[in-house]
């Protein structure tokens, strides 16, 4: 993300408008592809990230504003990536080089000039272990265009940061294919965003998201989360956004849509699926041969028209009988207990809920229960980051047993 000194926007009557520098002229476009070519030669001849910034700096402006070339040169060197240029002891090689000091200044007769020829390259050698003596080995852009198109997506994602609320439509026919609108809804379940979802008049869909600046706790993370979601957003055919800001204690609106020409570098869903939640499935289908993990669609509360999607949804092999898993995490709390009230309305949906320990402990599950009705203690659990297979297991035999003890309605 942009530091907030690089955030380049203007503010008219209440409406921030991001400051975008446009692909097609020649002049952004040359800037851009000068900074790539320097960064592409840098991998070209292992330069590291001290050398890589003295470069860059050499490239001036480019005639853009310093905040947007500033940007540029920021997106660039944080999608790069440095490593170390090997393996060493670098700490062990200190200690045994200061020891050595010593006997290096006696051999020199106290003579300086002599004492400084004797020393090793100190800054190379002794301490190539600190970032300054990374080595450049990857560049993300292969061209301007793709540098200017990322930095004015990552514009946006940085006055995400200082949003109190943020909401999006997407009208019916915004995706580009007919799972285009699930997998959006998968990456805001993954990014642990819980939002207020309605249908729109012509069968879209409205998301109403709480901004990193309502949250109490973790604002930072939260607002990484909400930041790494709105590519998804952009992905769509057609969309709105607005937002509400307050940045540099300025406040208003920020509003965009498909119009803005952003676009998105997300391409593949799965590529974005932490290792917790692909291990999740292997031993599920490992250690629970009755059941299985199956897509789950949206469910909608039959009183309120209010829709959400459950984060996983299992199908018993023998009948077909499908329960649904709901994660409640750190910043779910309006969202729990707004779920808990609805109880009665989605009895009939076979939800069950998981509440991560960091958003309540055992004494808070407790006051939760009391409050919850009968028809909820036995399918609301805890768990610490993302449940087990042995707990989600024992829920659903539960769940199962208790679902065919209700007689069937004649």
């Amino acid at each position: 993300m942009l530091g907030i000194d690089l955030i380049n926007f203007r503010r008219r009557n209440g409406v921030f408008t991001p400051v975008f520098l446009d692909p097609g002229t020649s002049e952004n476009l040359e800037y851009a592809e000068l900074l790539t070519g320097i960064f592409s030669d840098g991998v070209s001849r292992g330069l590291t990230r001290w050398e890589m910034e003295e470069a860059i700096s050499m490239a001036g402006d480019g005639g853009l504003s310093p905040a947007s070339a500033g940007g540029l040169k920021k997106v660039l060197a944080d999608r790069s990536e440095f490593v170390l240029p090997e393996e060493f002891d670098f700490p062990a090689m200190r200690e045994k080089e200061f020891a050595a000091t010593a006997s290096r200044l006696e051999e020199a007769g106290g003579d300086f000039e002599k004492y400084s020829r004797l020393l090793p390259e100190l800054e190379q050698t002794l301490y190539g272990d600190l970032p300054d003596f990374e080595k450049l080995v990857k560049t993300p852009f292969a061209s301007g265009r793709q540098l200017i198109e990322r930095y004015n997506l990552t514009l946006v994602q940085s006055m995400l940061f200082f949003a109190s609320a943020l909401t999006v439509e997407l009208p019916s026919g915004a995706a580009a294919d007919a799972g285009e609108l699930r997998r959006i809804f998968k990456y805001l379940k993954f990014f642990r965003l819980m939002a207020e979802i309605t249908a729109l008049p012509d069968g879209g869909r409205k998301l109403e998201i709480s901004g990193p600046a309502a949250i109490f706790g973790g604002g930072r993370k939260y607002a990484l989360q909400l930041a790494s979601f709105f590519p998804a957003v952009v992905r769509a055919k057609r969309w709105k956004m607005e937002a509400e800001l307050e940045i540099r204690g300025r406040k208003g609106r920020l509003k965009l849509d498909e119009k803005s020409n952003l676009v998105s570098h997300y391409r593949s869903f799965s590529a974005y699926v932490p290792e917790e939640i692909r291990m999740f499935h292997r031993l599920f289908e490992e250690k629970v041969p009755d059941w299985r993990i199956v897509a789950g669609g949206e469910l909608r509360n039959p009183a309120t028209g209010e829709i959400f999607f459950p984060d996983l949804s299992f199908e018993r092999i023998k009948d077909n009988l499908t329960f649904h898993l709901e994660l409640f995490h750190r910043y779910h709390a309006g969202a729990l207990f707004r779920r808990l009230e609805q109880a009665g309305e989605l009895e009939k949906l076979n939800l069950i809920i998981g509440i991560d320990r960091s958003l309540a402990d055992e004494a808070q599950l407790g006051k939760i229960l009391s409050g919850a009705g009968e028809e909820w203690r036995e399918k609301i659990f805890l768990f610490r980051d993302f449940p087990g297979v042995e707990r989600v297991k024992s829920i659903l035999k539960k769940a199962a047993e208790k679902f065919e003890k209700i007689p069937a309605v004649k």
